[in-house]
Formats: structure tokens, sequence, C-alpha cells
């Protein structure tokens, strides 16, 4: 995590960031930022171009040319997963999960990846991926604590391995 938080604040530094990044990831193109209100940016060589507005995203995942992200709560709480290409388009949408409280976003290949906490249970937190041939979402681990991505491959961090 210190190597995360040094290269956020490396990359903040040098490139002029004024938004407050709270999460990152790299894109095609250089990195994207969600800033602290919510809103996303991308990195074009000099400075940040505003890809997405306040109030949009608590958290970000790029795979090949996919931005992946995890909405703010609605005034319900509910949360989405939601991707589009990083050239824009339109969203898509994910399926629910229902109940669960959605943690952290990545993704695995071009399809996401979320860790979800299932509370009022005993249950750990798990990874649950969705598969688009089936057009579901997958436990595929318990009792994980982050997710990363590199590469195009899902890494995660889990006691019980």
């Amino acid at each position: 995590m210190k190597i995360i938080s040094s290269g956020l604040l490396i990359i903040v530094l040098l490139t002029g960031c004024q938004q407050g990044a709270l999460k990152i990831s790299a894109g095609p193109n250089g990195p994207w930022i969600v800033a602290e209100d919510g809103a996303i940016y991308a990195y074009n060589g000099s400075g940040w171009d505003q890809k997405e507005p306040p109030g949009t995203a608590d958290d970000i995942a790029i795979c090949g040319t996919f931005l992946t992200i995890l909405t703010k709560p609605d005034a319900q709480g509910r949360r989405l997963i939601k991707s589009r290409d990083v050239f824009g388009g339109a969203w898509t949408t994910y399926p629910s999960l229902g109940p669960a409280r959605l943690k952290q976003i990545a993704c695995d290949g071009y399809e996401p990846v979320v860790i979800v906490s299932m509370e009022l249970t005993a249950f750990p937190d798990s990874v649950y991926k969705y598969y688009r041939d089936t057009q579901s979402w997958t436990n595929i681990q318990s009792n994980v604590s982050s997710i990363s991505v590199m590469n195009g491959r899902l890494f995660y961090l889990s006691p019980n391995i």
C-alpha cells in the first residue's frame, strides 16, 4: 500500500493534479484518477482532462481500453458497477449483487471483479467476478482483503491460500 500511495503522490506532484485523487488506474494513454468529489480525470501528457462529472465514482479500474467504475451510493445506499470504453461511449450497467456492500472494483480480462461484504452476516468479504457468457456473478474467492490487476491478471490477498 505504501508503494501505491507513493506512486500516486509522485504522479500528483509531477503532473500538477489539483483534484485530490482517491484512486488511480493505468490507462492505455496514461493514468486515470477518481477525485475526492467522484469526478474522473485522465492525464493527457501535460494536464488532467475531466472525463466524468463529480458524483460519478468511488473506485475505478482499467483493463485494456475498458474503464470499470464503482459508483457512489445512491439515496438508498446502493452502488452500481458500470463500464465503458475509455475513449467514450455508453455505459454498461451490470446486474446487482443484492444487499451486498460493494467495497473495491477491479477487472479480470475485460470482465469486472468486485470485493463484496455481506453485511449482517458472518461471511467474510468475497471476490465476485462477472461472466458475460452466463451474464451472472460468481464467487471466485472468500476471505479476501484486497484485489489488484497487473498485466491483465487478477491478484487478491487472502489468508486462507
